[in-house]
């Protein structure tokens, strides 16, 4: 039961098309939200089960192109981590020019279980070198191929129409696949936000709600787990350090 990996799963399966048109729709071709630190409370059937930081910083250097960082941390805390330990450390390199991952770093804990992944994207070629645990193999990807970081934000800058249907493709662990979610309107009551106009995003198994405004801030994410229901609060927001391009 990988509990928290929800958190960016259920931000995932809500984000819609991606493709090379689809940075044309992107807010003056760059990331409003660079800078962003968001922590979400994680409860499981009620059961206050881990936190979860996502954060991505300012224009950087990757293999000398001009690239976001961002990065996500996800741990159980407190009594559910006596009986169910969890970990996960991820961190994309995402293209500043096309808004598409370049490299993917997982190391995951799960009870006994460790493992390290990283996937390098040729979207040229669509392909991707994906390495788990020092086994290496090529996979085929599809134009527009997002991870499971990069397509938080490719959502958080989209311009999502009310009442549409949007389907995307996403690589999870060695595997592409297509979501379908549906996009409404309506209102949430956050301890950090108060009352908020919201974006809300439905799937088969996931409901999120975002602030209906240039931010698209995700407020609450849940989902339907083998025991129980799955709710992530955000309750911080904080602001990063500008990181000088290199």
């Amino acid at each position: 039961m990988k509990v928290l990996l929800i958190v960016s799963i259920s931000l995932q399966t809500v984000v819609a098309s991606a493709n090379t048109a689809l940075v044309d729709k992107i807010w003056g071709g760059r990331l409003a939200n660079a800078g962003d630190k968001l922590t979400y409370s994680v409860r499981v059937a009620g059961v206050r089960a881990g936190v979860q930081v996502i954060s991505i910083g300012q224009v950087t250097s990757w293999n000398g192109q001009p690239v976001y960082s961002i990065t996500s941390t996800e741990t159980t805390t407190g009594l559910f981590d006596r009986f169910y330990h969890f970990q996960a450390n991820r961190q994309t390199y995402l293209s500043v020019t096309e808004l598409n991952p370049l490299f993917h770093r997982r190391l995951l804990e799960d009870r006994k279980y460790r493992a390290t992944v990283e996937v390098i994207y040729d979207h040229s070629n669509q392909t991707a070198t994906y390495n788990k645990n020092k086994q290496v193999r090529k996979i085929q990807i599809v134009e527009g191929c997002q991870d499971e970081l990069s397509l938080i934000y490719f959502f958080r800058h989209y311009q999502l129409t009310i009442g549409e249907t949007y389907t995307f493709p996403f690589l999870t662990q060695d595997k592409i696949r297509n979501i379908a979610c549906q996009i409404s309107r309506g209102t949430i009551k956050s301890k950090l936000l108060g009352k908020v106009d919201a974006l809300v995003i439905t799937s088969d198994r996931y409901k999120i709600w975002l602030t209906n405004d240039e931010r698209r801030i995700p407020i609450r994410i849940e989902a339907k787990v083998k025991v129980g229901k799955f709710v992530g609060s955000l309750i911080r927001i904080e602001s990063l350090s500008p990181t000088p391009y290199q």
